[in-house]
């Protein structure tokens, strides 16, 4: 894990990765995408470095990123899903490819609430 610690047990995780907390596989895309590498986004190489992790093992439980993968809304009942998930201005393609090659059993975006099985 890349990141800082903000508190004990509790990290503010850069960049992408994967772990294992408690036998669950946690694979994590901290942030929007730049190129300029600031601290809360990710560049290419972030995206490229969790593809290569997902190619090495297994199952992926839990998938955290900031924004939505594009076409949330069609995987599930649309009473299921928060209403901002419906604007696809809150949606990722860069998430898209990464949910697609890495198949976790759950989603979880951090900007517009909510958990979702894809």
């Amino acid at each position: 894990m890349d990141g800082l610690v903000v508190a004990h047990n509790l990290f503010w995780l850069r960049g992408s990765g994967k772990f294992t907390l408690h036998g669950l596989s946690v694979a994590y895309l901290s942030g929007t995408e730049s190129s300029d590498g600031q601290f809360g986004k990710y560049s290419q190489d972030d995206v490229d470095a969790l593809r290569a992790l997902a190619d090495d093992s297994g199952v992926v439980d839990f998938l955290f990123t900031n924004e939505w993968h594009v076409g949330a809304t069609n995987r599930a009942a649309e009473s299921d899903n928060p209403a901002e998930v419906s604007d696809s201005s809150c949606c990722d393609s860069n998430v898209s490819e990464l949910v697609k090659e890495v198949k976790p059993r759950y989603h979880i975006a951090g900007s517009m609430g909510g958990v979702l099985c894809p």
